[in-house]
């Protein structure tokens, strides 16, 4: 949420030497701090929900502090962000450079925004309120290596508006903190050929919500050689449920395949699934 701290300052001063004899700075005496230097806001980042999985939408906010401490947003619809990958920030670029040079994660999937640019990014933020900014229903691929999917994370660049007006500049851009995402599980861990399986989607800490089960749907693509291109953002929408490699669980074309078949303890289940090679 908004953070905004005062900052408050000592220099080698010592209100009252003859009352504890600590020394300048060190006293209990809130006089030895005469000095009020100002207000130090700090842009936080936040995400809802607070657990994210590749594939689902979820909505990103950025807070400028405390608005009845004079902080807040003040870009409004100018503000820009951008999703980085973690490690193009390293320890010694973390600021306004790095940011404003960092590429646009490959794993950005949808709303389009900065689409091959390191500066010009599009999306403008939904919710534009003084003490937030929110940016909705962004959504990011997985990280896969070696046929599984993996935990990771994004860096969140921050323009709020910029200095001419249109975050163009390196300096316009801001590192205000890190997203991370959970892979998805599918049970069981082990699965035989021939033999009826109730597949299971599991989500950490979390349960799926009774409208999802509803619309959600699963494709199990015949992937042999490796060949599946899991950076693609259209490669499982494409991609068609063979005939003759499941049985119990039909695709009618590549966009249209069944829903869970229930619920238990909030994973999604689909039951009776065999894989037949």
């Amino acid at each position: 949420g908004p953070s905004t701290y005062r900052v408050c300052f000592c220099y080698g001063y010592e209100y009252n030497t003859a009352a504890d004899g600590f020394g300048a700075c060190r006293s209990e005496d809130m006089s030895d701090f005469p000095q009020a230097l100002g207000l130090l806001h700090l842009v936080t980042v936040s995400t809802l929900p607070a657990v994210l999985y590749p594939g689902r939408r979820f909505h990103l906010q950025v807070h400028c502090g405390s608005v009845d401490m004079g902080g807040g947003c003040s870009g409004g619809e100018a503000a820009r962000i951008k999703l980085v990958d973690a490690t193009a920030l390293s320890a010694a670029s973390v600021g306004s450079l790095g940011c404003g040079s960092a590429p646009e994660t490959w794993h950005h999937l949808e709303p389009k925004n900065c689409v091959g640019s390191t500066r010009s990014c599009l999306l403008w933020p939904a919710v534009d309120e003084n003490f937030l900014l929110e940016w909705q229903n962004l959504v990011v691929l997985p990280a896969v290596s070696k046929h599984t999917v993996l935990p990771f994370q994004l860096g969140v660049c921050f323009c709020n508006g910029g200095i001419t007006g249109g975050c163009n500049e390196v300096t316009d851009w801001l590192y205000v903190g890190r997203i991370a995402f959970e892979p998805i599980r599918v049970l069981p861990d082990v699965v035989q050929t021939g033999l009826s399986t109730d597949l299971r989607l599991q989500i950490l800490n979390s349960t799926w919500l009774s409208s999802t089960s509803r619309a959600a749907e699963l494709k199990l693509v015949y992937d042999a050689t490796g060949s599946f291109d899991v950076h693609s953002e259209t490669a499982c929408m494409d991609s068609e449920q063979v005939l003759g490699t499941v049985a119990g669980h039909k695709c009618q074309t590549s966009w249209d395949c069944e829903a869970p078949s229930h619920t238990e303890e909030g994973d999604l289940v689909w039951s009776h699934v065999i894989f037949q090679r």
